[in-house]
């Protein structure tokens, strides 16, 4: 549908361009081109630093040379998740919005994919705000960071000595009312199983077992929802056939480990097929309530390809059902720790690409030591091989005193007539990393309402894009009079 009868136009308008040009997480060198020119445009500087960084710079008002700074930030780059039947293709095809509703609230999504709205909307924020005449300001610096969705290389690698801001405005949360103030810090963590590749007998016969569309959602954020994981429940049902002594041939699930697996498949080879009706209406009344639309299905596979072992495969499946995947720790009523399996891939084929892809979340370090200690022991007792913990970001401890913070909670108290919620959230927010390059920064994150963040129900209720819009503006007329 066309966003541009949406209020605030300038905001849907900028949107719009952004969701069609292609930016998954390693493919941000488009949008960067793209922002980089609108800028130059708009008659302002720009810089990309050594981690490939955007930044773009707005000069003092008159009158406001010598008031403090203000940093703009968000993230150019989106997660890349599609439904089971989508064949859209995130290399080349624009996103796709359409308007829905739900309880009587008005959203943009996109067709079967990932919306963009984390981050994009964010980015239209910051560009607005940057190409407004209107408002008289101090010195503005937006900061447009890549790839914060896996490595976050462009906050942990940000160069140094660039920015001059006092204030920070993360415009990466997800909840109209809240304002943030501290989040976990994560780690990835991958388990390579040792395989051995067999050609199929004349009698073997292929399957494949497909679990398709789960609710997925953002692994951080949504992981106390206990909404399904595709790859988890696969290895469910595959226990069912170890003592029929199967053999994988591929298996597959999950497109990003920051993502709650919305679907996972796979093909192998059984003795026999045990009476899986029982199985999958356990597990679809287990998850009625969270995962409608799941479905299970299995069918005759009519391709005889190269598998794994038996014992390999019961390896594989005994690994897959003993990793953790969900919630591990709740803290002062919030969730303070958790691991997601995000990505598996196991190809008979292609034995030394195998891997189990693992993404742990903390606020405690010692909690992230322990969840990788814990992986770590499970694939030993496999026979597996680990990594430590790699792709390691810090977290976010919250300020004791903010001036920002104050000015955010009078305009949230203004714009919403309701006192602002002000927490730390259990997602991966660039600001520790970036606060580490440049000590001394006052920070908040604030944003619109977005829904089932990293899956392909993503979508920003509409109205709450204005109600943000609004206080971003006021913040930044108040703060710069201080």
């Amino acid at each position: 549908m066309s966003l541009a009868k949406l209020e605030p136009q300038i905001i849907w308008d900028i949107f719009g361009q952004i969701s069609k040009i292609p930016r998954g997480s390693g493919n941000t060198k488009s949008i960067s081109k793209y922002l980089q020119e609108l800028a130059i445009k708009h008659k302002l500087s720009t810089f990309i630093d050594s981690a490939e960084n955007l930044i773009i710079t707005k000069p003092a008002s008159e009158g406001y040379e010598n008031a403090p700074g203000i940093i703009l930030q968000a993230h150019m780059d989106m997660v890349c998740t599609k439904s089971s039947d989508s064949t859209h293709n995130f290399e080349t095809d624009p996103i796709v919005s359409q308007l829905v509703t739900a309880n009587q609230k008005q959203f943009i999504s996109a067709t079967d994919t990932t919306l963009g709205a984390d981050n994009g909307i964010g980015v239209a924020a910051g560009l607005a705000i940057i190409f407004d005449e209107t408002i008289a300001t101090p010195k503005l610096e937006l900061l447009l960071t890549v790839d914060e969705e896996t490595t976050m290389s462009g906050a942990q690698n940000i160069q140094r000595g660039i920015l001059t801001g006092k204030y920070m405005i993360n415009l990466d949360s997800e909840e109209i009312d809240t304002i943030t103030v501290g989040s976990a810090g994560g780690f990835n963590q991958i388990v390579k199983p040792k395989l051995t590749t067999h050609t199929p007998a004349q009698l073997d016969f292929p399957y494949l077992l497909k679990v398709q569309n789960c609710s997925g959602g953002h692994s951080g954020c949504e992981i106390h929802k206990g909404h399904a994981n595709a790859i988890k429940v696969l290895f469910r049902v595959l226990a069912q056939f170890v003592e029929f002594d199967i053999k994988i041939a591929t298996l597959r699930g999950g497109s990003a480990d920051n993502a709650i697996p919305t679907s996972a498949e796979a093909i192998f080879y059984a003795d026999s097929y045990p009476d899986l009706s029982s199985v999958f209406g356990q597990i679809e009344a287990e998850f009625a309530s969270t995962d409608s639309r799941m479905q299970l299905v299995i069918e005759p596979f009519s391709q005889k390809i190269q598998h794994i072992s038996s014992a390999e495969s019961a390896k594989i499946i005994d690994f897959g059902n003993a990793a953790p995947s969900q919630l591990l720790k709740i803290a002062g009523g919030l969730v303070e720790s958790s691991v997601n399996l995000g990505i598996v891939s196991i190809n008979a084929a292609d034995i030394i690409g195998a891997q189990f892809v693992f993404l742990g979340r903390s606020t405690s370090n010692s909690q992230m030591e322990y969840i990788s200690q814990t992986i770590s022991g499970l694939a030993r007792l496999a026979g597996f091989e680990a990594t430590g913990m790699t792709n390691f970001f810090g977290g976010w401890t919250p300020a004791a005193q903010s001036k920002l913070l104050e000015v955010a909670i009078s305009q949230f108290n203004r714009v919403l007539s309701v006192n602002a919620k002000v927490e730390a959230v259990h997602a991966g927010l660039e600001c520790g990393e970036i606060l580490q390059a440049y000590p001394g920064v006052e920070a908040i994150s604030i944003g619109p309402t977005i829904i089932n963040a990293h899956s392909y129900r993503e979508a920003v209720e509409i109205s709450t894009v204005g109600q943000f819009w609004e206080i971003l503006q006021g913040i930044i007329k108040i703060i710069s009079c201080q």
